[in-house]
């Protein structure tokens, strides 16, 4: 996503992941990006209050319920008060991926993770109904916009490649 911010030369723009593969990309393609290896758990290497702006995409989607609450905490306290989170999460439109036990529990507000074990990779799958979207937010981030690809035609067909569920919250 960080490509599309090239034109944006008074920003300064900041990238870090646990995969130092897609890290030497960034390196050696984004020139403009400040990219940075980090590990699964947090913290980050920043400051409190660094950030204006922070976006997680795909990144809730692969975490067990225990390490996104840590991530939370730990993007309010990189973002400064009153900036912008922006993230993902498998939402409603993932919900038919579920068998019906864990559509259940889905249903219920509770999350379902696929092999928590394995977290931080593609094969573990976080399923986040709205519900316990606001639980893993608390008091420290108010909720600007829930984007939801299932809302609107148009949104679903837009999202064809990643339908994810998006939200964009405000640090308190």
């Amino acid at each position: 996503m960080a490509r599309w911010w090239s034109d944006l030369p008074q920003l300064a723009i900041h990238g870090c992941d646990y995969n130092k593969e897609l890290v030497n990309w960034c390196q050696e393609n984004l020139p403009f990006v400040q990219a940075r290896v980090t590990d699964l758990d947090p913290p980050l290497p920043y400051s409190d209050g660094s950030f204006d702006l922070v976006y997680a995409f795909s990144v809730f989607t692969h975490l067990s319920i225990e390490l996104a609450n840590r991530w939370v905490a730990e993007l309010e306290r990189i973002v400064k008060p009153g900036g912008l989170l922006w993230f993902t999460i498998h939402g409603m439109s993932y919900r038919g991926r579920l068998p019906p036990e864990q559509m259940q529990e889905f249903d219920r507000g509770g999350v379902v993770v696929w092999f928590p074990e394995i977290e931080g990779t593609n094969l573990c799958a976080a399923y986040w109904p709205d519900a316990a979207v606001a639980r893993m937010l608390g008091e420290g981030f108010e909720m600007l916009a829930h984007l939801d690809p299932q809302a609107d035609a148009a949104r679903a067909q837009a999202a064809q490649l990643a339908p994810h569920d998006s939200y964009l919250v405000r640090r308190r």
